[in-house]
């Protein structure tokens, strides 16, 4: 019965929290869904050429956004100690960090955007490529700001205003494309270019958005930022690189794992590759779950760290640990039995639903390790402990995952060696996938046992000051 009042007591803490995220992740999903639909209406051309560049775009600004993932933990941490001033300090720290990321990534991109013939693209798909990507990363300065202060906010449990704001950001986005992909209202029709502004402007709005929040709410009273503007101080931006850094080469990592996976189904047949597509949509959709719960995860977490109360920690831990595992295990039990319907739904040819509805059962089987690592990954995140996971993870994905995967596929290896290919195809990359994943929730979860058992972690010590 203890056991039962202590669950019910952090779920109460918790899905405050979870509950705001789950649609803020499901609202980023929307986006990038409604400008494919939308690009779609530009013809084949205007479509890839969004795809392209969203290929090109989206894992630069992901790693921005993962390197900024550190001011959400050290402003949990000062949160839970109710510092306010340093608080305003990494604030303000995040915001140098986010600026001068959005600058440096933007212009990074433009290079890369120059040599769109390196990709092998068509020159017009190109040509209509690069202008989508130079429109988009217009707005890499305001949105990498933006993403400081979303995290600023968050770090201090004011979750549900960021997720209002994501929303109306979907509505917003979709009516900039309506007007500046297909010139109405007396705009000129600027195509895939309308696309990118779009997306642009919208990082434009969020951001605004945001400061408009933070300046005037009077939950921000004791934390005003603009009390006294702080200037870039070099100990505060190591710190937040510190943490940063592991979780932004992370993201990045495991991105470019699933898009070389992705690369290698493509060369066995469209058929094969539309299958996987299918079967990976379908897994991201039940995943954001589980990843929502990760990122509530650090908040907690960071927030009960910096409170030093240590027997809080630990059982808000095995709460979250116990619920992320019962949600693995019912969204896998839905995924399995309704893998057929899933995959028609998703898929309006029978060969590649059938193929996929395989594809999407085998992912049934790893979502319970899937949704521990993710939860032990904002577990670790939430107490300061990123370089590890890191390292754990992309030593299991590229030095495993990518040869095991290799070979059970039945691609073909040096010296003429190779498995029967009809033997598991490209069912082997699935199988790969579910062992790595099992084999780093295995491991990220003794690191979280071993972190709150014999490592007693002092906000003073870690974050004091930054």
């Amino acid at each position: 019965m203890r056991i039962l009042k202590t669950f019910r007591t952090e779920l109460s803490k918790f899905l405050p929290l979870f509950g705001p995220l789950l649609v803020s992740q499901y609202a980023q999903t929307a986006n990038g869904i409604i400008d494919t639909i939308m690009a779609a209406r530009l013809g084949p051309e205007g479509l890839g050429s969004v795809a392209v560049g969203v290929a090109l775009w989206m894992p630069v600004y992901m790693f921005v956004i993962g390197v900024l993932f550190g001011v959400l933990i050290i402003v949990a941490q000062h949160f839970g100690a109710k510092d306010a001033e340093s608080i305003q300090n990494s604030a303000w720290q995040g915001i140098w960090t986010g600026l001068g990321l959005g600058i440096a990534t933007a212009a990074l991109v433009y290079a890369v955007s120059s040599q769109m013939g390196w990709f092998g693209s068509d020159p017009g798909l190109a040509d209509n490529a690069r202008g989508y990507v130079r429109m988009v990363i217009i707005g890499f300065p305001f949105g990498a700001t933006a993403v400081a202060l979303r995290f600023y906010s968050e770090g201090q449990e004011a979750v549900l205003p960021v997720t209002v704001m994501a929303v109306l950001v979907v509505g917003f986005n979709t009516f900039f494309n309506y007007v500046l992909m297909f010139g109405n209202f007396g705009f000129p029709a600027m195509g895939a270019q309308g696309c990118g502004l779009a997306t642009s402007l919208s990082m434009v709005l969020f951001l605004i958005m945001l400061a408009v929040y933070t300046s005037f709410s009077p939950r921000f009273k004791n934390v005003r930022l603009l009390k006294s503007i702080k200037l870039p101080n070099p100990a505060s931006l190591k710190a937040i690189f510190k943490l940063g850094l592991p979780i932004g080469f992370g993201v990045t990592s495991e991105y470019l794992v699933l898009s070389v996976i992705t690369l290698f189904i493509g060369s066995v047949g469209a058929l094969q590759v539309s299958a996987h597509q299918v079967a990976f949509s379908c897994m991201m959709l039940f995943f954001t779950i589980p990843a929502s719960m990760s990122f509530a995860a650090s908040i907690r977490v960071g927030v009960l760290m910096g409170a030093g109360d240590p027997g809080a920690l630990r059982r808000s831990v095995n709460s979250i640990l116990s619920l992320c595992a019962i949600t693995g295990i019912v969204l896998g039990f839905i995924m399995f039995f309704q893998a057929k319907s899933l995959a028609v739904l998703m898929a309006d040819q029978s060969g590649i639903a059938t193929l996929a509805a395989g594809l999407i059962k085998i992912a049934a089987l790893f979502l319970f390790s899937d949704a521990i690592q993710i939860c032990c990954n904002g577990i670790l995140r939430g107490v300061g402990d990123t370089a590890k996971p890191f390292a754990i993870t992309a030593s299991v994905y590229w030095l495993f995952c990518m040869p095991f995967g290799y070979i059970l596929s039945g691609m073909p290896l040096p010296f003429g060696l190779s498995i029967p290919s009809g033997l598991f195809g490209i069912h082997g990359w699935w199988i790969s996938l579910t062992i790595s994943i099992s084999l780093v929730a295995i491991l990220l979860y003794h690191r979280v046992r071993k972190t709150l058992q014999d490592k007693e972690i002092v906000y003073n010590e870690a974050y004091s000051g930054v």
